[in-house]
């Protein structure tokens, strides 16, 4: 029968395909994964105005929140990784696609709770700062990833 081979012949690439797919979706969950232990270990996010700048908004300029928070992960080595927040927004979205695979569960769930909470706090800095308040024109928050009580608050004016 003809269309026997044919099929055989499909199954076998479908086959080919999905061992592709697993084998990619095993390392995006690898690289995934790795990125949140690094951060863990030598990570810290900052909210608030980056002092590299050299220009800081106008008092009335809009702040977005792309601009507002990173994470900056120094290694042992010395070398320091910045990740802005389309990367740090990259990494929650293919987490939270991961988050059903129960041996990462832990790391997952802190990781988007972190991430979720400090975008609130930047929205609420994005808000004092549209209402002209001066206070918050330079204010930065530092949050040491792997301890929630580690935070430190840094007002730079």
């Amino acid at each position: 029968d003809t269309k026997i081979t044919e099929r055989l012949i499909d199954v076998t690439e479908n086959l080919k395909w999905f061992k592709e797919m697993q084998d990619l979706q095993t390392d995006t969950t690898k690289n995934s994964i790795s990125q949140v232990e690094n951060m863990k270990a030598h990570g810290r996010f900052i909210v608030g105005c980056d002092k590299k700048r050299t220009h800081l908004p106008d008092f009335f300029e809009e702040r977005k929140i792309e601009d507002l928070l990173r994470a900056e992960v120094v290694f042992e080595s010395g070398e320091t990784k910045l990740l802005r927040y389309k990367d740090l927004k990259e990494l929650n979205d293919k987490l939270v696609l991961i988050s059903g695979q129960t041996n990462y569960h832990d790391k997952v769930l802190h990781f988007t709770q972190v991430f979720g909470k400090l975008t609130q706090i930047c929205e609420v800095f994005k808000e004092l700062n549209e209402c002209g308040h001066p206070k918050y024109q330079k204010w930065m928050f530092q949050q040491v990833f792997s301890d929630p009580a580690q935070a430190c608050e840094t007002v730079n004016m």
